[in-house]
């Protein structure tokens, strides 16, 4: 964070960049690399670092896909919702409502539902909506009359999604290594990212789009009217410099309700 102030104030890029690179040693060694020398690929990723403003502060828009109050909050109340109105017009029957609570395949459901096919980056495609929704699951014993399964892909050649991908997580259509994917990278992994993707990482804090944002199905993405989806607090305008200026109070009053909120600041950064 205090190398990224100093881009801001103005200081010069050999001044910036000795910043990071002790700002990076003392975090190697809080992990217990203490006497750890910066190999010749570890220094290549700070220099050389040009105009400090151009290499740190051109990265303006950061990639931080939580400008919204989490998902699973919204869609568990509308399911309960539709839960206790299926449970009023059909006496004796339970329901219950899944977010990404339960050990269940959202996607597999979903298109045996009828609710779209698998497009070759394993999204689950909508040809009405494309394929920026989000997904839950309603349990019941009620007698329902289910909807057929989509069964037709309407990929075709394109492969857009898979070239958009900047870690190239893709082994084939359809086929995603996870261990390569920014969204487990900067989510889910609980070590230090791969030193081989972390120029493909780039500006990438908290997930990432990049297939979806490829895929011409999209193009029918509608915005979406859920005020709790809307953006909040700028942080659609968010720079690095911003997010990395944050003290922790910042973070939870900033993110609260958000998806990342709860995993807390260190999720972001970790910085001295």
């Amino acid at each position: 964070a205090r190398a990224l102030q100093s881009a801001q104030r103005g200081e010069s890029s050999a001044v910036v960049r000795e910043r990071v690179i002790h700002a990076y040693k003392s975090q190697q060694a809080r992990q217990g690399k203490a006497n750890h020398e910066l190999s010749p690929s570890e220094l290549d990723q700070f220099a050389p670092l040009g105009d400090a403003e151009s290499r740190i502060l051109a990265m303006a828009q950061s990639r931080l896909n939580l400008s919204a109050r989490g998902y699973h909050r919204v869609l568990r109340a509308k399911l309960k919702k539709l839960g206790s109105w299926i449970e009023r017009e059909y006496a004796g029957s339970r329901t219950r409502a899944c977010v990404d609570s339960a050990p269940l395949a959202e996607r597999d459901y979903a298109n045996l539902a009828g609710l779209g096919f698998f497009g070759k980056n394993t999204m689950l495609i909508n040809p009405r909506l494309g394929s920026h929704f989000f997904i839950g699951a309603l349990f019941t014993d009620a007698a329902l009359v289910g909807d057929a399964p989509f069964a037709t892909d309407h990929c075709g050649r394109c492969t857009r999604c898979l070239a958009a991908c900047p870690t190239e997580a893709f082994v084939a259509p359809r086929v995603l290594d996870a261990r390569r994917c920014i969204s487990y990278l900067t989510i889910e992994l609980r070590t230090d990212i791969p030193e081989a993707l972390r120029r493909a990482v780039g500006d990438h804090l908290y997930g990432c789009d990049d297939c979806q944002l490829a895929c011409p199905w999209n193009r029918f993405a509608q915005t979406s009217a859920e005020p709790d989806f809307a953006v909040r607090n700028g942080l659609d305008r968010a720079t690095l410099v911003e997010l990395f200026a944050w003290s922790e109070t910042e973070f939870h009053e900033r993110l609260a309700g958000s998806a990342i909120g709860p995993w807390g600041m260190r999720l972001i950064t970790e910085v001295e």
